[in-house]
């Protein structure tokens, strides 16, 4: 394997593409990292004394870039890590002034995936055996990658053979779905309560959370801009990009690598068109929404990335099948509903070190039947123990996909029953794949099959937080697979998988166009009430004492909320499901409220008292 090249100039020029954050102390290092001469994202930077103790640890924003300011002069070591790149140390002085640093890396992996496809390959041809006879019904004759070794199969689930495939039409797996945004409270009690362990089994906590929306003078959210979450030293702690609605979820402590080695207080900027905005305040959920507004010109992309990455391992040949034709249905209807966007898709099948094949993957196309005739081609096999290559496959999916650089949306199911190794290795991957992610604007959308435990329960739903994202579980209604895992949650509704997959893709892509031009609400409608939603779970039937009336519907942002009984919380929800403020009713029928700084769009007004609930639909529209 060639020896990974890293090397560190200093100079007194500026380094990298964009201009480096600024340094608060004059003396400071700051710097970039690249690989083959283009900025790397994400890449975690450490700082360490002479002693070789950690003092700092920040993100290279999306220029490649990092800072640490507030220095004294003498001897320090950088260390720099990413998933697909070997670790490397340098030592730096510090003396007066500022020193700059360009760190160039090269990837680890060329080689490594070399040697793994040469030895597949071997393996498979050895188990191509003339005495096994290749098909016995007359279907096609399947290529070597078509086959895999029995040693590896999973003793639960039967071999499912190209071409053997159980009858499967799509609207047969059924679903449910966790929107840990719309209720924060009940994560909160989670992660004190049964999820508490998993936080340190996985090194995930989702809990220190900012929720920033950015938008036009005239309220129309900015789409896809990128937001970094800075501690009180410029040192940035989470990187992230609007989504369809303007609004990007930043997180202080996410992951054990930066958790407890930021400052107290923090600040957010928008990096929009070649300018950063900082927000002027930034409070902590559920204190509020932090919102700005900036003046600008309307740009929203057509584009929508969806990316299919699916386990392929033995342990879901219950399901694969069905899930094959559940994806065909769903990028058909995707399509068919958004003829207005450029819709890519791709995907990636995985299974485990030892296996046939790690990662197999279609990349983005425009043309639907290129991700179509690649899906149909995988069957399950391999694996044999618990837990799988996941993280092969989000790096595979990361770093191999080109994904669009700019785009209203970027969309992946993760689809799979087990979780990653548990090895320490792997477990840092998870988290820096994830910042990626996030950092990408890449939503993670999990979907967990049968077999499941708890602990890949909280991975997942902490992965969909991480990347403004919902939880997608299959459930038992559809008599599919084995045993499904009942999740942690209050209640849910019960959908056709197919159903809320092209739901959960057309909420994420929908905006208002740049042409549309939203009408002043009139005296008409001042008054104007919206029918009550009513959800379909049983448990949520015993709602016809409640009433709540929301007036005026249209509103420019004051709005009046008027409930039957005092007592219990006003929820305000966006229309991708995500909680963004809450009022108390604790002793009063009324509530007067000013959503102006919310950008125009539909959203949900939620009363809850008592286990019971009501709901109204209201439309913000700013003249």
């Amino acid at each position: 394997m060639k020896n990974v090249l890293a090397f560190f100039m200093i100079t007194t020029a500026l380094v990298g593409a964009g201009v480096l954050l600024q340094a608060e102390n004059p003396k400071s290092i700051q710097g970039t990292v690249s690989e083959s001469g283009n900025p790397l994202w994400v890449a975690q930077v450490a700082l360490y004394d002479s002693s070789h103790q950690s003092i700092r640890k920040t993100f290279t924003n999306e220029f490649g870039q990092f800072v640490f300011d507030s220095l004294p002069t003498g001897r320090y070591f950088l260390e720099v890590s990413h998933p697909s790149f070997q670790k490397s140390q340098q030592e730096v002085s510090v003396d007066d002034g500022i020193t700059l640093v360009k760190i160039e890396l090269v990837s680890l992996l060329v080689e490594k995936e070399k040697e793994d496809d040469i030895r597949n390959l071997e393996k498979e041809k050895r188990m191509l055996s003339p005495k096994k006879p290749l098909k016995s019904r007359g279907e096609p004759v399947p290529s070597e990658m078509d086959y895999i070794s029995e040693t590896y199969e999973s003793l639960a689930a039967p071999r499912i053979e190209p071409g053997e495939a159980p009858k499967a039409s799509p609207g047969t797996l059924t679903a449910g779905e966790i929107n840990d945004f719309s209720k924060w409270v009940l994560w909160e009690d989670l992660t004190e309560t049964k999820f508490q362990k998993f936080q340190e089994q996985w090194g995930f906590y989702a809990k220190n959370r900012y929720s920033v929306q950015a938008t036009l003078e005239n309220g129309q959210p900015i789409v896809d801009a990128v937001v970094r979450l800075l501690s009180d030293k410029n040192e940035v702690v989470f990187l992230a990009r609007t989504d369809n609605t303007g609004k990007a979820e930043l997180w202080a402590d996410l992951i054990p690598e930066i958790k407890n080695q930021m400052a107290r207080r923090y600040k957010a900027v928008v990096h929009y068109r070649g300018k950063e905005y900082p927000f002027p305040k930034l409070d902590a959920f559920p204190n509020g929404i932090n919102t700005l507004k900036i003046k600008g010109v309307c740009e929203i992309s057509d584009v929508l990335d969806i990316a299919f990455v699916v386990d392929a391992t033995g342990s879901m040949g219950d399901e694969i099948n069905y899930l094959k034709e559940e994806l065909k249905d769903v990028i058909e209807r995707v399509q068919a509903d958004n003829s207005s966007l450029s819709i890519r898709t791709s995907s990636v099948f995985y299974r485990d070190h030892g296996d046939a094949y790690l990662t197999r993957l279609s990349p983005f196309s425009g043309d639907i039947s290129n991700t179509l005739n690649f899906i149909q081609k995988q069957y399950a096999g391999g694996g044999g123990d618990f837990p799988e290559a996941v993280d092969e496959a989000l790096d595979a999916a990361l770093n191999k996909l080109s994904w669009s650089p700019n785009a209203r949306g970027r969309i992946l199911f993760l689809v799979l029953d087990a979780p990653p190794h548990q090895a320490d290795s792997v477990v840092q991957r998870m988290h820096q794949l994830v910042i990626k992610a996030a950092a990408m604007g890449v939503r993670i959308i999990p979907i967990t099959g049968s077999g499941i435990n708890k602990d890949v329960e909280f991975l997942m739903r902490s992965m969909a937080l991480a990347t403004n994202s919902t939880y997608v579980f299959l459930t038992d209604h559809s008599g599919v697979g084995t045993k499904h895992l009942a999740p942690s949650t209050d209640d849910f509704e019960v959908q056709k998988l197919n159903d809320l997959m092209v739901n959960i893709i057309n909420r994420y892509a929908a905006t208002t166009p740049c042409s549309v031009v939203l009408e002043t609400p009139t005296a008409d409608s001042s008054n104007t009430e919206i029918p009550v939603h009513v959800s379909s779970d049983s448990t949520n039937l015993n709602y016809e004492l409640l009433e709540l009336t929301c007036y005026p519907v249209p509103s420019s942002g004051p709005i009046t909320f008027e409930v039957s009984h005092a007592g219990g919380f006003i929820y305000i929800v966006d229309a991708n499901g995500k909680m963004l403020l809450r009022y108390s009713m604790t002793e009063q029928k009324k509530w007067q409220a000013n959503l102006a700084n919310l950008s125009s769009g539909y959203y949900f007004v939620r009363y809850e008292l008592n286990g019971k609930w009501v709901c109204q639909k209201i439309l913000l529209i700013h003249s």
